[in-house]
């Protein structure tokens, strides 16, 4: 049995409607950062109903100026074909409140690796050569 899955976050790119965001996409990104157990559960329903499921999420998260909310989350692409899963991850991201709300809305990319426990990528494909075929004994005079 696998055991619940392990999720990577990272901000892939950002866009900002406005200026002078101050210190928002960084309480943003920590706030996603401590949404991080409910993600991982929304991966482990997603493994109870389908155990081979593994791959990358992007989506993009709106914050608007007036109150500091995630207004929107957009699931743009999904190796991961389970309905429950984005709807949990977008229920689950729409919860946060930012501690203070940004001065311009924000606009932010997102691509989440769902992969279970265990289960490390597969590593760089690196050529691997022979050693040099080692030098010919001396010559032996007779």
């Amino acid at each position: 049995m696998r055991t619940l899955g392990s999720l990577l976050l990272a901000v892939a790119s950002s866009m900002i409607v406005g200026c002078g965001i101050g210190d928002a996409q960084n309480h943003l990104r920590t706030a996603v950062d401590e949404k991080r157990e409910e993600l991982n559960r929304c991966y482990g329903e997603t493994l109870a109903r389908d155990a081979s499921a593994a791959g990358q999420m992007q989506l993009w998260v709106h914050v608007e100026s007036d109150r500091g909310q995630v207004d929107a989350v957009e699931v743009q692409r999904s190796d991961i074909q389970d309905e429950g899963l984005g709807s949990c991850v977008t229920t689950t991201l729409q919860s946060i409140q930012l501690p203070e709300a940004p001065s311009a809305a924000l606009r932010v990319e997102y691509t989440l690796l769902f992969q279970p426990e265990g289960d490390a990528p597969p590593p760089p494909a690196v050529p691997v050569s022979s050693p040099p075929a080692p030098p010919p004994p001396p010559a032996v005079g007779m």
